[in-house]
C-alpha cells in the first residue's frame, strides 16, 4: 500500500512540473500516459506488482522519449550572429584590389586610389591603425561602424590626441572574409568613387615606431665611423648630433646638447615616422633645414 502512494505521490510531482511548460508531439503523449497512470493508482484499478512492471517499461521509454526531445531541441538553436563591428574588429584587412565606377581594375599603386591601401587594423576598443604595403604608418585614430553595417567611419588622430580629418565611406561586403567599401573621391561629384577590396589577412601589425621614439627621452652615448670604429662624442664630425632628444608624441622635437644648451627644437607637428627612418623639420625663425636618417634599432 506505502508503494501504491509514493509512486501516487511520483506521478502527480511529475504532472505538476509538466503543466508549468508547454508540450508537443511525444511530449504530450507522455503527459497523458502519466495522468492516466495516476488515475489508475487514485481509482485501485491494477495491482501494484503489475504497476511496478508496466512502470518500469514505461519509465525505459519515457528516457528515450527524452532522448529523442532534448535532440530534436538542439536543432531549433539558432547561433548568434556577430555584428558588423565585431566582424570588423575580427581580422587584420588587406587591400587587394579597387575598381572605378565602371567596374574596371585600378592597380593599387594609381594615385586614384594609392591612399586607401594597405593593412588595416580595427580593434575591438574602437581604435584603429592603417599602414602601407610598405609597413609604414599612414593613419591611426577612432573608427565605427553603423548598426546595420551600412557605413564606417574614422576619425584620423595626431599622436597627442587631436583629430586630424573624419572620414564616411559606404560598405557594400563585410563578411569574415571581405571587407569592401565605396569611397567617393570627388566632393563636387558623387558620380566619380572608387570600390576598395580588403581581404582577410595574417599580416602581424607593425611596431608604431613614432610613437617608440616620443615613449622616453633619449641620450647620445656612443658614435662609430662607417668601418665601426668609435667616434669621440667631441670629435667635429659628430659632435652637431650629440645630446639629450626630447621625441614627443603630437610631432614636435627639441634637442639639448649634452651641457644641456639648447640646440633645435620644432613647433609644429613634423616628425615623420615612415618605416626604418626618421625625418626632421628644424624651423627657427627664418632658418629651415630637413634631415632624414636611417634607424638601425629602436
Amino acid at each position: 500500500m506505502l508503494i501504491r502512494y509514493l509512486w501516487f505521490i511520483l506521478c502527480q510531482l511529475i504532472i505538476y512540473q509538466m503543466e508549468s511548460y508547454t508540450f508537443y508531439n511525444k511530449r504530450d503523449i507522455l503527459y497523458n500516459v502519466l495522468i492516466f497512470i495516476r488515475n489508475m493508482f487514485a481509482e485501485n484499478k491494477i495491482s501494484i506488482m503489475n504497476t511496478l512492471k508496466k512502470f518500469y517499461y514505461l519509465i525505459t521509454a519515457v528516457l528515450m522519449l527524452s532522448a529523442f526531445v532534448s535532440c530534436s531541441d538542439n536543432d531549433d538553436i539558432v547561433p548568434e550572429q556577430p555584428s558588423p563591428s565585431q566582424i570588423l574588429s575580427s581580422t587584420p584587412w588587406e587591400t587587394t584590389w579597387a575598381k572605378d565606377k565602371n567596374g574596371n581594375p585600378v592597380a593599387l599603386t594609381d594615385a586614384s586610389v594609392a591612399g586607401f591601401i594597405g593593412f588595416a587594423y580595427f580593434k575591438a576598443d574602437g581604435s584603429f591603425a592603417i599602414y602601407n604595403l610598405n609597413d609604414a604608418l599612414r593613419s591611426r585614430g577612432t573608427w565605427t561602424v553603423d548598426a546595420e553595417g551600412k557605413t564606417r567611419t574614422i576619425t584620423a588622430l595626431n599622436p597627442d590626441g587631436t583629430s586630424i580629418f573624419s572620414r564616411v565611406v559606404d560598405i557594400l561586403v563585410l563578411n569574415g572574409n571581405e571587407f569592401t567599401y565605396r569611397i567617393h573621391t570627388n566632393p563636387n561629384d558623387p558620380s566619380v568613387y572608387y570600390d576598395i577590396i580588403h581581404t582577410k589577412t595574417a599580416h602581424a601589425e607593425p611596431a608604431n615606431r613614432q610613437l617608440i621614439l616620443a615613449s622616453t627621452p633619449w641620450e647620445t652615448t656612443g658614435a662609430k665611423d662607417k668601418n665601426g670604429n668609435p667616434v669621440a662624442l667631441t670629435d667635429a664630425s659628430v659632435a652637431g648630433f650629440v645630446g639629450y632628444s626630447y621625441f614627443k608624441a603630437n610631432g614636435t622635437f627639441t634637442i639639448y646638447g649634452l651641457n644641456n644648451v639648447l640646440r633645435s627644437q620644432e613647433h609644429g607637428p613634423s616628425l615623420r615616422m615612415e618605416r626604418k627612418e626618421r625625418s626632421l623639420l628644424w624651423m627657427p625663425m627664418e632658418m629651415c633645414f630637413l634631415r632624414g636618417l636611417l634607424i638601425f634599432l629602436l
